[in-house]
């Protein structure tokens, strides 16, 4: 059994070749703890405004480079550090259903990998997936995919060249009518392990911290660390190309109360990973925004 809760055989292995034949039954008793229809629902409805061109789908600025070709931010000019914050997510490399069987592209270890579907409409409860990987970089690299689509997941690595295959068992009338309709994307993990497990890092540096209202417990303060700040920085300079310069006086601002009117608007910042998230899914400098009230004599500050 997979991470996936799905059960993987390897039916035949021919290493001296470079083949090997491997089939995954999609039923997996844990499928269930993985996946649920309200997610799948949320991700229909921004696929959907997306297509009609009510919402735009913006990559990384790394991975539009180039936009020609599906090679991973390592591969390209002017690569962004492999080590920082989310750059151990996946570089989309395609989609393969049974309309359009056939997706090629250069990934990080081999110059040449083609994914081809193989789809009897007759059999909808089976389906393959034939992976050709050629002309391979190093002797120890590999390279390791994500294929999946609303209803299934399955992570797969290719370490030797030539040509792979990997059945899939789709039971259920949801699978096998989502596997026909749009088959599976294709998903390249980008970096080696090491700068994953680094990026992973560097991401969750980003939130932990400053969790508390009070006290003085490691994690659990209510100030927001040194260590939490210069990771949000180093994220909100590489995504938005915005440097926060640090006041070199050391002097805070201090605004007298009673120059503050109702209907005063404040931008407000909190480098907890939350606001940086926020301020880059916008394009926006501020991660909320409050505005001055003055009800019954008291100033307040109201957020909706």
């Amino acid at each position: 059994m997979n991470r996936f809760g799905y059960h993987e055989t390897v039916v035949s292995h021919d290493a001296e070749n470079g083949q090997f034949e491997k089939h995954i039954d999609l039923g997996g008793d844990n499928n269930k703890m993985y996946f649920n229809y309200k997610t799948q629902e949320a991700h229909l409805k921004e696929m959907t405004s997306v297509l009609k061109g009510e919402k735009i789908y913006n990559k990384r600025k790394d991975l539009m480079a180039d936009p020609n070709t599906n090679n991973c931010h390592t591969l390209r000019q002017n690569q962004t550090n492999p080590d920082e914050q989310f750059m151990f997510l996946p570089s989309y490399t395609g989609q393969i259903k049974p309309a359009n069987p056939k997706v090629s592209f250069e990934g990080n270890c081999f110059e040449e990998i083609t994914f081809e579907m193989v789809y009897d409409e007759s059999n909808p409860a089976e389906f393959q997936v034939l992976a050709t990987t050629s002309k391979k970089r190093t002797a120890t690299c590999s390279d390791w995919f994500l294929f999946g689509n609303t209803e299934i997941t399955h992570a797969e690595e290719f370490v030797l060249p030539g040509q792979h295959k990997l059945k899939f068992k789709a039971p259920g009338p949801h699978v096998q009518e989502d596997v026909k309709v749009n088959g599976l994307e294709t998903y390249l993990f980008c970096e080696s392990m090491r700068d994953e497990l680094i990026s992973v890092f560097n991401t969750v540096k980003m939130y932990v911290g400053g969790l508390g209202m009070h006290g003085k417990i490691p994690l659990f303060e209510p100030a927001v660390p040194e260590y939490m700040i210069e990771a949000n920085r180093d994220f909100l300079k590489w995504s938005l190309d915005w440097d926060l310069e640090e006041r070199t006086n050391g002097t805070n601002v201090e605004i007298d109360e009673s120059e503050i009117a109702s209907g005063d608007y404040f931008a407000v910042t909190r480098l907890d990973g939350l606001d940086p998230m926020i301020m880059w899914g916008t394009g926006s400098h501020s991660g909320h925004s409050v505005i001055a009230l003055r009800m019954d004599g008291e100033l307040y500050i109201t957020e909706s």
